[in-house]
């Protein structure tokens, strides 16, 4: 038995199938839970199920949260006993099943994520997660109350124990140590905090000398983790702890240990280990922020034994120690010397080489892009004081060379890359050609030759920058000091693709007067006018926008956001559309007290439009009335503690009084404004009578309706039950024209008095012929890949004398509008008998994956091609904005795309590689393969589009070739596996760089950064050849216009998210992690006051993605990818 069997209308019995199988504890629990839940029930229906309300308008406190009366609390007896049931089933999901599982849970969760038992059954079924009877009875009695089931808490539960599966998936990712922070639930536990406790005291006890380092200590450990399965033995662990001097005692630091071993194998779990000792160091640190602070260093230090001949590079300084330098020869192990007596180099002195003109380094002349990890003082890989950055010579993996206290050595330590004894003799010709650099700069000569043929090389000077902790030696081209910087251009909005209707509701609005649509996404509103095709943008607010409001006069609209800090509140903004000028800013810091705290949910303006309405989402909900003249607050009141506000209404006609509508979960209530007496007063809850209470009244519209023979303004409502009714002056029940399909209706509009329009969250349609008896209607489903229907909204004012709308703006819960157009037989509007046209499509799960490709035979057309996680593709015209198709990947969510045409090449989170052809409608699937064991994180195609490059989560770059002949056929040629962390960039050199080959450059997330050659994948430590390269792409997120760029005004203290470099290469575009949709525009080169030759431009989204460059009719435009908000900014670059 799975779960599509348990009944439907009544809590399931657990008692009975728990029985045989857990014993005494956990029978009597759930059967407690029973007893409980039916003893709720019973008191609802003696009470009627409804809540009453109190003299001042609130809700009487006898109407509890629904949400609070769960049946049984979860123990952790009862969790690890649902887990142990559950992990068979779950653990044979992949984690794109499970992707799966929760878009379809949200998509049937309702809009406050509450389903029925049949619609969890179906969902898991459609799924193939078959789960035992006695599980899903412990489901249903978790995440279940009178509203239905959560599906929220569904799926926590079902992703928690899918976390703890052996898919090799689920063990890769624990092994990858992303840069999220892992959220604990076992560092609460009782045994826990005795460890946190007593571990977080005895770092308070440490010596004031102790200089322990969790950084160093945590990437020791990671390290010890060969294979990326999250465990150590325990006997390597412990000596990584004598050596970073972790600051506990042995007798706690066994029991740390024996806590970390979960299988009491000898193996500790580091992730586990790691979050508790950053809980105790943070604990640590608030008491005594100085602890474990770095001492500084004297620059003129005592002279120790051991000393002679070392060097130290800091900042582009060379510092001698003793007045002899020496180098190690790798091959006899001697030491050779060069005196600076008479004249020469001093002991304990710096020289800034940085500023020598002829400073050259013979074999450390990095290229292009290039970023090294320089002074490793210990000998270890990445060690020293610069960091742990692999660079491009020596890359870290000390298989065979051991590193030596007294050699300078250039990325990662003496014994970097796969042949260690060649970069020890490399790190021995770096430090004797340092060394004679020194020298001649002391002894003012002017001449350096250098190379086997005493071939003379360019001056180069590094260029040394910091990102977070990891200090870069960035090495420029050659030509980069001789530039003049170029001028900054500034970009302009352009166009905004894209609509937030996956969350929002009733966000289209047609200006009277006008064909202006006005809906918002982000941070900024879009004013498209349907006729002329323009957008204006209106990008004052700050904070997410979550409602808008319209005057009849089509001037001034009224917009409201959320909260942009904890400790500010949220605002509306009250401005004209003619002018995009801001009238009024209405905050929580009004002097009559803070009634905008959380988030604005629903706006309106009043019967007279003299004052403004606003409904905020704080605890309890707030009703608040705005001034339009002053713009200030005139009353405010709690109105309702619905979990669940879905909007706010005036009825301007349909009644007599001032009357307003406040709708949403279990809320339909009547409240009474006069904003000239500056009272707010509830007038009573909307009665269902006979129809049966829907559980969320999705939206309330007014309209005149014809009944009885004769046009009367009525209010009607549409509901998650699927009802349509029509309502009285008084607020009571009419006519029902629609009885509940079990489908919520999201919205209404009227196509003329005697034509509705209905649309529902299955993307159907309905249009209901209401001058008829009984009322007739016609049906039609929406593509699929637009999603349900949000928004409907006529085109014309439909309430004029005789007139019909033919034309229907629709938004979709896909964050897609279109346009639909209905041919009429016999002046008759059929549902079914419509075109569709796209007006902007949009994604509405996270997107990152950004292309874009001219069509030469097309008169230079210039495209754009977006993907997300929910398997749409769209492409867009960019000269003329229009979607030129959108294509949807069942059961595939995108993570990396690459377009060479007339190909495109695909990658899916479950390492899935999939090849199209680029039709002028549609796409043409050409063949598949599977990449690797992880998800695609990156593609990127070869300039002659011969081959691409592959990069899988698992660490490894493939490298893939089109087949000779007119097969359709690609084969594998090469891997790239000198990664250790997952590759988030990839570039191809321009033009063949190394015997005819091209070169590559690519990047990980962990700061490894690496050339090699694309065709026999060989990594190239001696990157200094190829500093001059010319790339095809520059996303390199290290590479050198990046780097230098975002970092030279100061240290960066995150990473960079995405990067792009003009066509001209005269301009980079960079996105740094935490900056909030900011994105930062550097002229290129900028060697030459390079700090004051940049642009910070909001984008009016919370999050970036992507970002490219790409010519439009001979200008050139940028495009930004929102990653949060599904959408795409295009901008003009003046």
């Amino acid at each position: 038995m799975d779960i599509s069997s348990v009944p439907t209308k009544k809590p399931l019995p657990l008692s009975r199938v728990v029985e045989a199988h857990t014993g005494g504890m956990l029978r009597n629990a759930i059967k407690n839970a029973n007893k409980i839940s039916a003893g709720t029930v019973a008191r609802a229906a003696a009470n009627g199920g409804a809540a009453g309300k109190s003299t001042s308008g609130t809700q009487s406190t006898a109407a509890e949260d629904p949400k609070k009366k769960n049946r049984f609390e979860m123990t952790d007896a009862i969790r690890a006993e649902m887990t142990h049931l559950l992990l068979e089933a779950v653990s044979k999901c992949s984690r794109q099943k499970m992707r799966f599982i929760l878009m379809s849970l949200r998509q049937k969760g309702g809009i406050d994520s509450y389903m029925s038992y049949g619609d969890l059954a179906k969902i898991l079924q459609d799924n193939g997660l078959v789960i035992p009877s006695m599980a899903s009875g412990m489901i249903l009695t978790a995440c279940s109350d009178q509203l239905g089931i959560d599906s929220e808490k569904v799926w926590n539960l079902l992703m928690g124990v899918h976390s703890q599966s052996d898919r090799d998936s689920v063990r890769a990712r624990k092994g990858m140590h992303l840069r999220t922070p892992v959220i604990s639930v076992f560092a609460d536990h009782g045994g826990d905090r005795e460890i946190l406790e007593r571990m977080e005291a005895q770092f308070l006890g440490a010596p004031e000398d102790s200089t322990f380092d969790f950084t160093a200590f945590k990437n020791a450990v990671l390290g010890l983790d060969k294979t990326r399965q999250g465990y150590v033995a325990n006997t390597q662990l412990l000596k990584v702890c004598r050596e970073h001097g972790l600051p506990v005692k042995p007798d706690l630091l066994k029991s740390l240990l024996i806590r970390c071993d979960d299988d009491n194998n000898g193996k500790i779990s580091h992730r586990e280990l790691f979050v508790l000792v950053d809980k105790a160091f943070e604990g640590a640190m608030k008491v005594n922020p100085k602890l474990f602070a770095k001492k500084e260093e004297p620059i003129a230090s005592t002279k120790k034994r051991g000393d002679a001949g070392r060097i130290i590079m800091e900042d582009g300084m060379v510092k001698v120690v003793n007045n002899r330098l020496s180098s190690t020869n790798s091959s006899d192990n001697k030491q050779s010397s060069v005196d600076t007596d008479d004249g020469g180099i001093q002991s304990d002195t710096i020289i800034d080489i940085s500023s020598v003109p002829e400073y050259t380094v013979r074999k450390a002349s990095l290229a292009t892009n290039s970023v090294v990890s320089v002074g490793s003082e210990d000998g270890k890989p990445g060690g020293g004081r610069l960091g742990k950055m692999k660079g491009f010579l020596g890359g870290g993996r000390n298989k065979k060379g051991k590193g030596t206290g007294d050699t300078l050595t250039v990325g990662g330590g003496g014994g970097g890359g796969d042949n260690g004894s060649d970069n020890v003799s490399l790190a021995s010709s770096i430090f004797s050609t340092i060394s004679k650099v020194a020298a001649i700069a002391q002894r003012g000569d002017t001449t350096i030759t250098t190379g086997a043929n005493g071939l003379v090389e360019k001056p180069i000077h590094p260029v040394v920058r910091k990102i977070g902790d990891h200090k870069l030696v960035l090495w420029p081209p050659d030509e980069y000091f001789d530039t003049v910087t170029p001028k900054i251009r500034l970009p302009s909005l352009e166009w905004i693709y894209g609509y937030s209707g996956f969350a929002h509701r009733n966000n289209i609005h047609f200006l009277s007067g006008s064909a202006t649509l006005v809906y918002f996404v982000g941070h900024v509103v879009v004013l498209y006018d349907v006729n002329k095709d323009t957008q204006r943008h209106y990008g004052e607010h700050d904070g997410l926008i979550q409602c808008i409001a319209t005057a009849s006069d089509g001037i001034v609209v009224a917009t409201g956001q959320s909260a942009t800090t904890t400790d500010g509140g949220a605002q509306i903004r009250v401005w004209t559309t003619d002018q995009l000028k801001t009238l009024h800013v209405l905050t929580s810091q009004n002097p009559n007290g803070s009634v905008l705290q959380v988030s604005v949910t629903g706006l309106c303006f009043s019967r007279d439009e003299d004052a403004l309405v606003a409904i905020d989402e704080g605890k309890p909900r707030s009703l608040s009335v705005w001034s339009m003249e002053s713009g200030q607050l005139l009353a405010s009141k709690p109105c309702t503690e619905s979990p669940v506000v879905c909007g706010l209404v005036s009825l301007r006609t349909s009644t007599k009084e001032s009357w307003y509508i406040i709708y949403g979960r279990g809320l339909m209530e009547v409240w009474r404004i006069v904003p000239t007496e500056k009272r707010i007063d509830f007038v009573r809850q909307c009665i269902f009578g006979q129809i049966p209470k829907p559980s969320i009244v999705t939206c309330v519209v007014e309209s005149v309706v014809p009944t009885g023979g004769a046009e009367k303004s009525h209010a009607m409502s549409a509901d998650s039950d699927g009802n349509i009714i029509i309502w009285t002056d008084e607020m009571r029940p009419k006519t029902v024209l629609q009885h509940g399909n079990k489908v919520p209706v999201f919205t209404l509009c009227f196509l003329s008095p005697a034509h509705l329009m209905s649309g529902s969250r299955d993307g159907q349609i309905s249009i209901l012929r209401l001058h008829e008896d009984p009322v007739a209607s016609t049906k039609a489903i929406i593509p699929e890949q637009y999603g349900g229907v949000r928004m409907l909204v006529p085109l014309t004012d439909p309430s004029a004398p005789g007139a019909i709308t033919y034309t229907v703006i629709a938004g979709t819960t896909g964050n897609s509008i279109i346009k639909l157009n209905f041919t009429a037989a016999s002046e008759e509007l059929d549902a079914e008998k419509y075109e569709l046209s796209v007006v902007t499509a949009g994604h509405f799960d996270e997107v990152g994956s950004l292309t874009t490709l001219l069509q030469q035979d097309k008169g230079g057309q210039s495209l754009a091609i977006t993907a997300g996680m929910d398997g749409n593709i769209n492409c867009f015209d960019l000269a003329n904005h229009k979607v030129v198709w959108r294509v949807f990947l069942k059961d595939s969510m995108v993570t990396a795309m690459d377009c060479y045409a007339p190909f495109l090449a695909v990658g899916t989170s479950d390492a899935k590689l999939k090849l199209f052809q680029l039709g002028d409608s549609d796409l043409s699937l050409i063949l598949q393969a599977n990449v690797g064991a992880g998800k695609v994180s990156c593609i990127k195609f070869s300039p002659d589009g011969s081959r691409f490059a592959v990069a899988s989560q698992e660490t490894e770059i493939f490298m893939y070739k089109f087949a000779d002949g007119t097969d359709m056929n690609i084969t594998v040629i090469g891997k790239f596996d000198k990664h250790d962390f997952p590759v988030v960039s990839i570039d191809w050199s321009r033009n063949p760089a190394r015997d005819n080959h091209y070169v590559i450059h690519s990047n990980s997330y962990e700061f490894e950064n690496f050339l090699w050659d694309a065709d026999s994948m060989d990594y190239l430590e001696e990157a200094h050849f190829y500093r001059n390269v010319k790339w095809f792409s520059q996303t390199c997120v290290l590479g050198f216009p990046a780097a230098t760029s975002v970092t030279a005004d100061g240290t960066v203290e995150t990473f960079i998210v995405c990067t792009d470099v003009t066509p001209t290469f005269d301009m980079v575009a960079a996105v740094v992690q935490g900056q909030k949709g900011q994105l930062g525009l550097y002229s290129f080169p900028n060697a030459n006051n390079a700090a004051a030759i940049k642009h910070m431009q909001p984008t009016y989204s919370s999050a970036i993605h992507a970002v490219r460059f790409c010519y439009i009719s001979n200008r050139l435009c940028l495009l930004c990818v929102h990653g949060e908000d599904g959408s795409m900014s295009q901008w003009s670059l003046r």
